[in-house]
């Protein structure tokens, strides 16, 4: 019930945004502009075997321009979980210079984006055109070591780095030092965050032609210090990830792919994991279109807790067990999502979506089945 309460809330207020006519403006910022902000107020809901859950999002962003080529921006995200835990971190603080010209220069420090993949630009509900977010990127991988951090692909929250881009009309360059592991979850807040571990990050890309990109990313560093290892003699644990995206668009169909691999090591050897994603989105007119995803994990290997305790997987990642637990090797294992979403835009401001979402978890053969719903409420206040 709290679930439909909340969704009727923010139907209330886009049908009151819809009948503003300041909500029909287009709100773009002024070349002099010195300040510049932004809301995105998200809340979704997921149906399934007769249950309902859900969660809502405030996401606000704001930059100010304290030279001509100098801003600096903070980004402060409130969540409400679906089980009525609500979470507040800065998602991003961060200073920017930038040097127009036929090859441009940017030069940023602090909370940024991860720099692997793509899908990392959807991090904001606005910008995803489907209801669930990436599992490449919020879903934790299925345990490979006993004893040993828990670790994603690449993580959602934004790493501390000091990151230059330069980019030019059919190429893109950018160089990073990461203060942790994309692999490892690290909040700017909080007692939870894994010790600071300097990573080298790499990346680019190719625009052969206008709607055609190519891109590669890579890290490589340490995501676990001995001292956080059941087994501290083992040593540090290495992780190695790459990525490579492609976007196409042509006319009023986007396709675009971002697959990423990863190898972490172990006491004795390593473990390789990918995530391939797919994403089409199809406008069919001002106010409606559709889009489909569909994301695949594997694991080339899996431990499961021995015939007692509690291991589950969701959308939000995999669960169970603790040091001391015994477990058993299973090997190999993938994971699948699937999403179908039709979106209907009810005012430059106001987003509604609904569709399937489907997922099959790791070492499981069946999938999942349910029905999903958000909206989503974007507005730029100067």
């Amino acid at each position: 019930m709290r679930l439909h309460r909340t969704l009727l809330v923010l139907v209330g207020w886009a049908t009151i945004a819809a009948n503003d006519p300041a909500a029909a403006q287009e709100y773009a910022p002024a070349s002099t502009a010195k300040v510049g902000a932004d809301t995105v107020i998200s809340a979704d809901g997921l149906v399934e075997h007769g249950e309902t859950s859900g969660g809502v999002t405030f996401d606000m962003l704001g930059g100010w321009r304290v030279a001509p080529r100098l801003e600096v921006l903070a980004r402060p995200v409130v969540s409400k979980r679906s089980d009525d835990t609500w979470d507040a971190n800065l998602y991003q603080l961060a200073m920017r210079y930038t040097r127009p010209g036929h090859v441009r220069l940017r030069v940023e420090g602090g909370f940024l984006p991860s720099p692997i993949g793509i899908l990392p630009l959807e991090a904001r509900a606005d910008q995803n055109p489907v209801i669930i977010p990436a599992t490449s990127y919020e879903a934790a991988l299925p345990t490979f070591e006993a004893g040993t951090p828990t670790v994603q692909l690449t993580s959602a929250n934004y790493p501390l780095a000091l990151q230059a881009t330069t980019s030019a009309t059919h190429w893109d360059l950018r160089a990073a030092v990461l203060g942790s592991s994309p692999a490892r979850v690290r909040p700017l807040t909080g007692e939870d965050r894994p010790p600071s571990s300097p990573q080298l990050a790499l990346g680019g890309g190719v625009t052969p032609y206008i709607g055609l990109r190519l891109g590669a990313s890579f890290s490589h560093g340490r995501y676990a210090r001995a001292s956080e290892v059941e087994h501290p003699s083992t040593g540090d644990r290495m992780a190695t990830l790459f990525g490579f995206d492609a976007d196409y668009s042509v006319g009023f169909t986007r396709v675009y792919a971002d697959f990423v691999h990863g190898r972490y090591d172990r006491a004795s050897d390593s473990v390789n994991a990918t995530s391939l994603t797919l994403t089409a989105v199809r406008t069919l007119s001002p106010r409606w279109y559709l889009a489909a995803r569909g994301s695949r994990q594997t694991t080339s290997d899996m431990l499961k807790q021995k015939e007692y305790g509690h291991h589950y997987y969701s959308y939000s990642g995999w669960y169970g067990g603790g040091a001391g637990e015994e477990w058993e090797d299973i090997g190999a294992a993938n994971a699948l999502t699937v999403q179908a979403v039709a979106g209907y835009r009810l005012s430059p401001d106001v987003t509604f979506r609904a569709g399937y979402a489907g997922y099959r978890a790791f070492g499981s053969d069946e999938l999942e089945h349910g029905f999903a719903c958000s909206v989503v409420w974007a507005h730029r206040w100067w």
